[in-house]
């Protein structure tokens, strides 16, 4: 006989380890990355909590940085936008192998 626990949720065995491993190598390194946005400086020592969006701020609004971000032919969102296109593309043309044939 089965333990009480897996048979109303036996769904729960696969999708344990799979949000412990998105948690530990997907979240985790998010949520510190945005923490670490909120900070200026070059190393943990010279670190100044600067309170606010001020960096996002200056990525927007500094010449030299936007630049490099937005580009003069590609940027960061433009290349997102054409890989995730890409490989809708991709994806659709080999959708119909997968698909299940009528006899």
């Amino acid at each position: 006989m089965r333990p009480h626990h897996t048979r109303h949720f036996p769904w729960l065995l696969y999708l344990t380890p799979a949000l412990l491993v998105y948690t530990v190598f997907m979240a985790f390194p998010l949520i510190d990355s945005l923490r670490l946005s909120l900070f200026s400086g070059n190393s943990q020592a010279t670190r100044v909590f600067v309170g606010g969006l001020d960096n996002f701020k200056r990525l927007f609004t500094d010449p030299e940085i936007s630049t490099r971000y937005w580009g003069e032919h590609f940027s960061i969102p433009g290349n997102s936008f054409l890989f995730i296109s890409l490989s809708k593309m991709v994806w659709a043309s080999f959708l119909p192998f997968y698909l299940p044939m009528k006899p």
